[in-house]
C-alpha cells in the first residue's frame, strides 16, 4: 500500500499517530482518494479534529474541492462535527464556499439540525443570508426542520431573531408557528423575539399559527393526531412567551376568532384558558350581581362566537374564584 493510500485510511479512521507518522515520512497531505477526497475531506467527515489539525500543520489545502465540490469545511459541516469545524476555520478554510449547486456548509448543517457545527460556523464569520438552490436560508431550513438547537445557535451567533424570511416575508416566529413547531418558538422567545410583533395586515404569529392549522383530527381512541399535537404544542410555547390571542388585526379579527371561525374549538379553549377575558364572556352572560354558574343561550349569538364564550364563560370547578384578570385593555370583540 502507497503511503498516500495509507495515509487516507488512517484519516478516515481517525489514526492521528499514523497521520503524523506518514507526513513526516513525505507522504502527500493532497493526495486524492475515491470521489476526490483528500486526508483532510475523511478526517473532517470523521470529526477526527487532532488528525485536521496535523494535516493543516502539514500544509493540507484547506479549501480543496471533492468530485462533488465540497471542501472538507462542508463535510465537517454537514456530519455535526463543530470542533473540526472550529478548526478548519482556524486555519482558513472559507465560512461560505460553495458546491456547483451554491449550497455552504452552514445550509447543510441547519438543514441537518447540527447546533455545534452552526456555532463553530457563525462564529467563525458564515453568513445566515445564503440561499439553497430552491431559495431557502439557514433559518428557514432550520425552522422547518423542527431543528431547535440549530436556531438557537443561529440567534446566538447574531442572527436578528426578529428577521423575516426573505422569499415570505414571515417573521421567523410566523415561520415557526407556521410549521407548528413549538421548541424552535420557545428558542426564538428565549433569544429575544419579539412575540407581539405584526406584519402588515396586523397579524401576530398565533394568527399566523391559526391559519397554517389544516386536516386536524381527534383519532377514534380520543389521542390527537400528529398534526393535532404539534400545533397544540407550538400555540402553547407562544401564549407561554406572552403571546395575546385576543389582538386584532387590521381585519378586526383576533387570533380567537379566526379559530371560531375555522371550527378550530381545540384551539378556542387552549387560547381561553391561557388568556381568559371576563367582558367577553360577560356578554353571553344573563344579568346577575354574582358570576352565574348557567351556560349562555345559544340562541343569543352566532355559533361560532358562543363556542368562544362558552369556552370563557363556563369555568372549571373550584376555578371561577381564582380566574385570572384580563390584561388591561385587550381587545374583547367577538366576531
Amino acid at each position: 500500500m502507497s503511503s498516500s493510500a495509507e495515509l487516507l485510511k488512517a484519516a478516515t479512521k481517525g489514526d492521528a499517530r499514523t497521520v503524523k507518522r506518514l507526513l513526516q515520512a513525505g507522504a502527500l497531505p493532497n493526495a486524492k482518494g475515491a470521489h476526490g477526497n483528500t486526508a483532510l475531506h475523511l478526517a473532517a467527515a470523521g470529526g477526527h479534529t487532532t488528525c485536521v489539525k496535523a494535516l493543516l500543520d502539514s500544509k493540507a489545502t484547506v479549501d480543496v474541492h471533492a468530485a462533488d465540490g465540497c471542501t472538507p469545511l462542508h463535510r465537517a459541516a454537514a456530519n455535526g462535527h463543530g470542533e473540526a469545524c472550529a478548526a478548519l476555520l482556524a486555519g482558513g478554510a472559507s465560512p461560505d464556499a460553495v458546491t456547483p449547486k451554491r449550497v455552504t456548509p452552514l445550509l447543510m448543517a441547519c438543514e441537518a439540525g447540527h447546533a455545534s457545527a452552526v456555532a463553530a460556523l457563525m462564529a467563525g464569520g458564515a453568513s445566515a443570508d445564503t440561499k439553497n438552490p430552491a431559495g431557502a436560508t439557514p433559518a428557514q431550513l432550520a425552522i422547518s426542520g423542527g431543528h431547535a438547537a440549530a436556531v438557537a445557535a443561529l440567534v446566538g451567533g447574531g442572527l436578528d431573531p426578529d428577521s423575516r424570511l426573505p422569499d415570505s416575508g414571515l417573521s421567523l416566529l410566523e415561520a415557526a408557528a407556521h410549521h407548528g413547531r413549538g421548541e424552535v418558538i420557545a428558542a426564538l422567545i428565549r433569544g429575544g423575539a419579539d412575540v407581539d410583533a405584526t406584519n402588515a395586515k396586523g397579524e401576530n404569529a398565533l394568527h399566523k399559527l391559526v391559519q397554517s392549522w389544516k386536516d386536524s383530527k381527534m383519532l377514534p381512541n380520543g389521542k390527537m393526531d400528529g398534526n393535532t399535537e404539534r400545533y397544540s404544542a407550538a400555540a402553547q410555547a407562544l401564549l407561554d412567551g406572552g403571546a395575546d390571542p385576543w389582538s386584532l388585526n387590521h381585519a378586526g379579527k383576533s387570533a380567537i376568532t379566526l379559530a371560531a371561525d375555522r371550527g378550530n374549538t381545540r384551539l378556542q379553549q387552549l387560547f381561553v384558558k391561557a388568556v381568559p377575558c371576563p367582558r367577553a364572556a360577560d356578554k353571553f352572560r344573563s344579568p346577575s350581581t354574582s358570576p352565574p354558574a348557567a351556560k349562555p343561550a345559544a340562541a343569543a349569538a352566532p355559533a361560532a362566537a358562543v363556542a368562544t364564550a362558552a369556552a370563557v364563560a363556563k369555568p372549571q370547578a373550584g376555578e371561577e374564584a381564582g380566574q385570572p384578570k384580563a390584561k388591561a385593555g385587550c381587545a374583547c370583540t367577538i366576531m
